[in-house]
């Protein structure tokens, strides 16, 4: 899908963007913070995005860029498929439904990989804006400027 920057991922963030922005089927780029990432992640899920990428903002942390990012998705405490219970041999597994795991998938990433995507993703929408204008692609256009 379609890379979308959603700020914090929370509610009110997706609901501003989804103003200006159709988010199914989009993939969120979203900063750590302020919410858990269970809850962006279901969030996400139920404005209809296809997958979350989550990173740790500068602005937020005082970091190295290519600080990697780890946490779990899990909406909920313990062993998802046998919630309340340890995890034995032959337990029976709850219905994975209720499980509490997210519904798409998420992945974190370094805040250098965030920049090079947003960077690719304006480059994307500065060609589709010339080719609306000019009616022609970013290659046709370097062959006319070479002439």
């Amino acid at each position: 899908g379609r890379l979308v920057y959603g700020n914090y991922g929370r509610q009110e963030d997706l609901d501003f963007v989804q103003g200006r922005v159709d988010l199914k089927g989009s993939v969120l780029l979203l900063r750590a913070g302020n919410i858990t990432f269970a809850q962006q992640v279901d969030n996400a899920a139920r404005m209809g995005a296809s997958a979350v990428l989550i990173y740790l903002d500068t602005k937020d942390y005082n970091l190295v860029t290519d600080t990697e990012l780890y946490g779990h998705v899990h909406l909920g405490s313990g062993d998802p498929y046998t919630p309340g219970f340890p995890s034995f041999n032959h337990t029976q597994f709850a219905p994975t439904e209720s499980a509490g795991l997210p519904k798409i998938p998420a992945q974190t990433i370094t805040a250098n990989t965030a920049a090079a995507l947003l960077r690719l993703e304006t480059l994307q929408l500065k060609q589709a804006a010339f080719n609306r204008r000019h009616a022609c692609s970013i290659k046709d256009a370097e062959e006319l400027l070479l002439f």
